[in-house]
């Protein structure tokens, strides 16, 4: 019996290969999870669910279309996101942006999570998280995402500089 109770999802487009197919379609992360938590999870789930699908066969230009499969998670050789994705990745990083220069720390928390658990390389979604944290006084963990920041930012980039900066800033 469904308990009726929803759980928030966030939708994420990826392509990914296996030895056979080209498969593109839909994934679903829970809140604040990220695409790597599902993947290297130790447990007995070892489907990927995905839905809204466009599939070829290798060396075949003839595409199939489902609504949802079930792909083993074994079998996944290559995986990335689609462009769609990184799109959304960046309109949260937008929304987290305007909330933090509204003082809405939570919300920037919350967006900047969002577009993370798209995205996990974007560099200014990182360092948005580390000045909400930072202005919560969490000074650890936002140490933590300025260092992302800083990993994930092309050297001389505005985000590098200004993470690094940062990252100096908490460590006096």
């Amino acid at each position: 019996m469904a308990s009726g109770i929803k759980v928030k999802k966030d939708k994420m487009r990826v392509i990914l290969h296996t030895r056979t197919h080209l498969i593109q379609g839909e994934v679903y992360l829970y809140e604040e999870s990220r695409l790597s938590d599902i993947l290297n999870a130790e447990s007995d789930k070892l489907y990927l669910p995905m839905t809204n699908i466009k599939m070829k066969q290798n060396g075949s230009d003839k595409e199939t279309k489902k609504d949802f499969i079930l792909v083993n998670k074994t079998t996944i050789e290559l995986l990335y996101l689609d462009e769609k994705s990184k799109d959304a990745s960046m309109a949260y990083t937008k929304q987290a942006k305007q909330s933090l220069n509204a003082l809405n720390f939570d919300a920037a928390i919350t967006d900047s999570k969002r577009a993370l658990s798209i995205d996990e390389m974007n560099a200014e979604a990182h360092y948005i998280l580390g000045i909400a944290l930072g202005k919560k006084q969490l000074l650890d963990k936002a140490l933590k995402e300025f260092e992302l920041a800083l990993e994930c930012a092309d050297k001389n980039s505005r985000i590098h500089m200004l993470a690094q900066d940062m990252i100096n800033q908490i460590k006096i």
